[in-house]
């Protein structure tokens, strides 16, 4: 039986070999490539990175993969990230009207300076990297530590769900 296991593995391509995203195997066909949105720190325009995640049965782990992606500098330099490093999320609820709430844990708040632009540049990256990715997601609403926000930073208003054309600068 053994010999028969090892027979088909052989003549099938398995075991697959694993391939390294982030520090992390993933087996071959096992991975989704993602698109995330940053702001080119030169230009003020945006820019794609790509990485992968897993492919997990559950959207939510799917997406806390992407946002923890989000918090990390990017790899080219003159990209930057909007998001704290320490960027948790506490949970993710897609409705199946596409209506998706992120709840973040409290205290959440953007790497840069207090500005409407740089304020509104990091809430378009997340609904624009999630929409971008996941088809069925039309509007993403903001929860901080389980509570509606009225924003982030003073300007954007985030009490409502937000879809991408919302987020136009």
């Amino acid at each position: 039986m053994l010999l028969l296991l090892a027979g088909l593995l052989f003549l099938f391509g398995g075991p697959w070999p694993a391939k390294k995203y982030d520090g992390i195997d993933i087996p071959s066909g096992q991975a989704l490539t993602i698109k995330i949105f940053f702001l080119n720190s030169e230009t003020n325009k945006e820019e794609i990175e790509e990485f992968q995640v897993h492919k997990e049965a559950h959207l939510r782990q799917q997406l806390l993969q992407i946002i923890e992606r989000m918090a990390r500098q990017p790899e080219t330099k003159k990209i930057r990230t909007l998001w704290p490093l320490t960027l948790k999320v506490r949970s993710a609820y897609l409705r199946k009207n596409g209506f998706l709430i992120l709840d973040f844990e409290k205290g959440v708040q953007y790497n840069q300076s207090n500005s409407a632009f740089h304020e509104l540049a990091a809430i378009y990256s997340i609904v624009r990297t999630i929409t971008a990715n996941f088809t069925q997601v039309k509007q993403v609403k903001f929860l901080i530590g389980g509570q509606e926000a009225e924003t982030l930073a003073g300007h954007i208003d985030i009490s409502r769900p937000l879809q991408l054309s919302d987020l136009k600068w």
